[in-house]
């Protein structure tokens, strides 16, 4: 058994700075090896139960403890990634590696954010957003804009994931600045793959003078140019404090915060090409995309503690926090894992949609559960016909923001390809779903088990599978039983 990963971090964005942990209605929806993880960072502080706040370096201890003291065979590849698939009717037969080196398998679990095994194995995979239409979803397609007619005077912290204040966003040369995209590439509830939701860095922040990195560091290829549109927000908006933009997000133990979005934290259009690079199998593509973030997010720090332009109070406050010195050694105190937060999906003959988790129904082949609702990033950040910055694309549905999604069940059928492809691949993650679908999956307390559920599947195909035997083909029954042992909960 084999576990690669082609970034080098045990334990996916968990480990690499998600570490306030949505948890969705209820949390009696995590169970199985999720919910040991959970309680394993409460015992870690001393807590009862389970903890859904903690310090990265903490979240992975325990994933390389588990990996590598409790799992002795497996074989755990770091900064190693599959570069081809060999597929011959259907099924993998061959995994050739970035390095030259290959490796055979039974049986193959893709479980990245971005699906990456899916162009090479040759099965039916998409990206973007369908048009309302495709699956009758309420809210599939392009969305109308958010707050076309914000006022200035309105404070940005005072909102959720909404625009900049800021009117006619131009240079004095009348160039529009960066960070502003074109208008969604099709009408109302049209379908479009041309734009993705926004990534982030989940970025750890500390405000423990004793742990911290200061002064901060200057990205390399620095222009202040590039966060003009902050500048702008900024003086229009009456900001005068760092935190009132940085914002300092989720509190963690010791004094660390889990930044997210909070403050200017979605650096939108940022993620567009990143789909296609995925597809294309292109890594020098993706890691563009990478680098783009790390630089947005570190040259906005940067922007706000050393440029004049702006109110004292950002120079002065952004002294009182910083990235902390015990976290991301490798990478410079800042995560190295980019929040992917959807990339290609799976499509296979059973398609998770909206209907699925609103409509709670039933699944005799359960093998997780959520208890999320729809949760969205902008896609598009443009200049409406009255010049005002509006963004287009993010849902916090109702049932998100009064927390009353029912639990809803998780099908193994959305881990299969259609049938004849894929026929030894499960796919967990990047699971055969619609845009809105995927968006209710797409919660780590509901990936984990899910990952856990394609582990146990693989290994009893392959332990126990006649010659043919196909992902499609499962015993259902069986793996419901074996899961069940192991303390997954697959319906309330």
């Amino acid at each position: 058994m084999a576990l690669l990963d082609p970034r080098g971090v045990v334990g996916g964005a968990i480990a690499g700075g998600l570490c306030e942990t949505d948890i969705g209605t209820t949390t009696a929806v995590i169970g199985g090896r999720a919910r040991k993880f959970f309680e394993q960072a409460a015992a870690h502080y001393g807590k009862p139960g389970q903890l859904y706040a903690f310090e990265p370096r903490v979240a992975e201890a325990i994933f390389r403890d588990y990996f590598l003291a409790s799992k002795p065979s497996l074989l755990l590849a770091l900064n190693t990634r599959i570069a081809g698939l060999e597929v011959a009717d259907g099924v993998i037969t061959r995994a050739t590696l970035a390095n030259g080196s290959a490796l055979t398998a039974r049986v193959f679990v893709d479980a990245s954010y971005e699906g990456f095994l899916l162009p090479m194995a040759g099965v039916d995979f998409t990206w973007g957003r369908e048009g309302a239409a495709a699956f009758g979803e309420r809210d599939a397609g392009v969305l109308p804009p958010s707050n076309p007619a914000w006022t200035p005077a309105r404070p940005y912290v005072a909102q959720h994931q909404l625009g900049p204040p800021v009117r006619e966003p131009l240079f004095p040369n009348g160039s529009i600045v960066p960070f502003i995209t074109p208008p969604p590439p099709a009408p109302l509830g049209g379908a479009e793959n041309a734009t993705m939701q926004a990534y982030a860095f989940r970025t750890t922040l500390t405000t423990d003078a004793g742990n911290m990195l200061q002064p901060w560091p200057r990205p390399d290829g620095y222009d202040p140019a590039s966060f003009e549109l902050v500048r702008l927000a900024i003086a229009q908006g009456g900001l005068t404090d760092f935190r009132s933009v940085a914002g300092l997000g989720g509190a963690l133990p010791h004094e660390k915060f889990d930044n997210n979005n909070h403050g200017y934290g979605q650096f939108v259009g940022l993620s567009w090409p990143y789909p296609a690079a995925v597809a294309a199998n292109d890594w020098a593509a993706q890691e563009a995309v990478w680098a783009a973030h790390r630089a947005a997010y570190l040259g906005l720090f940067y922007f706000l503690a050393t440029d004049p332009r702006l109110p004292p109070g950002f120079a002065n406050g952004s002294r009182a926090v910083g990235l902390p010195l015990d976290e991301y050694n490798a990478t410079g105190h800042f995560p190295g894992a980019l929040y992917v937060r959807e990339c290609l999906r799976l499509q296979g003959d059973y398609v998770f949609t909206q209907h699925e988790f609103e409509g709670g129904i039933d699944h005799a082949d359960s093998v997780a559960m959520g208890a999320y609702s729809v949760d969205i990033m902008h896609h598009s950040r443009y200049v409406n016909a009255s010049g005002w910055v509006v963004e287009e694309g993010g849902i916090q549905a109702p049932s998100f923001l009064n927390k009353t999604v029912p639990p809803f069940q998780v099908p193994y059928r959305a881990l299969v390809a259609k049938r004849g492809q894929g026929k030894n691949l499960l796919v967990p993650v990047a699971l055969s779903s619609s845009h809105i679908g995927f968006n209710a999956v797409r919660l780590e307390p509901t990936w984990m088990p899910l990952g856990e559920s394609a582990g146990v599947a693989a290994a009893q195909l392959a332990k126990n599978g006649t010659a043919g035997a196909t992902v499609q083909d499962l015993d259902t029954v069986a793996l419901a039983q074996r899961l069940r042992a192991l303390g997954q909960v697959l319906k309330l």
